[in-house]
């Protein structure tokens, strides 16, 4: 009896050995699945730093209001425990063009009001690439909001020589021709078109290196 007692006993040990170790080995699999999948977001043109920050209800639903004016509107933002909140006064557009009175600042919107084309102009992506310091620029639209970002003190390696578009002075011609396929794809730029947004973003985020283009549906 105690023989086979004992014999049962190594086995019940040995059965249990062999579970621990398979949830070892599920669980390092998973940690490196993880940690292959973070690195390629970071390949992909995930944002580097600081992560995207959310923005606050009361802000975010002010904001949509703002979209029933006929001239555009911006303003600033401030990170709240972790949330972005309007900062300040809004600052109504003359001639349909907004203009932020206190200067570039890490957290800046504006709006692209109803009525109006909702892809990001060629400004809206030249103001960021010419800019020093991280800038972090929302532009809302009657459909959801873009967030474009560039860091112009990134490393990089041009693949086989090829040059940046800011190197080669071509930014705003590329950029022309992005919007323009993006108008003629989205009902001249008023239909909303996932495929064409997520083909959209692509292209802005493969023009220049450590520019960094998301779009977020309301």
């Amino acid at each position: 009896m105690r023989k086979k007692q004992k014999i049962k006993s190594k086995r019940k040990y040995k059965t249990e050995r062999r579970k621990i170790k398979s949830k070892r080995r599920k669980s390092k699999r998973r940690k490196s699945k993880s940690k292959r999948k973070s690195r390629l977001q970071n390949m992909l043109g995930g944002f580097p730093g600081d992560p995207i920050l959310l923005i606050d209800d009361n802000s975010l639903s002010y904001i949509i209001r703002l979209l029933d004016n006929s001239k555009e509107v911006c303003g600033y933002f401030k990170d709240i425990d972790g949330k972005l909140q309007i900062d300040g006064l809004t600052y109504e557009g003359e001639n349909d063009n907004c203009r932020h009175y206190r200067g570039y600042q890490k957290y800046m919107w504006h709006i692209h009001p109803k009525g109006s084309k909702y892809y990001l102009s060629t400004k809206d992506i030249i103001n960021v690439l010419n800019h020093e310091n991280w800038i972090y620029s929302y532009v809302f639209t009657i459909y959801g909001y873009w967030i474009l970002y560039y860091d112009d003190k990134c490393e990089y390696n041009p693949l086989l020589g090829k040059k940046s578009c800011v190197e080669l002075g071509i930014c705003e011609e590329l950029i022309e021709e992005i919007n323009n396929e993006f108008y003629f794809s989205s009902g001249n730029g008023r239909v909303y078109n996932k495929a064409g947004i997520d083909k959209y973003i692509d292209l802005i985020n493969n023009l220049q290196p450590c520019l960094y283009l998301r779009w977020y549906d309301y």
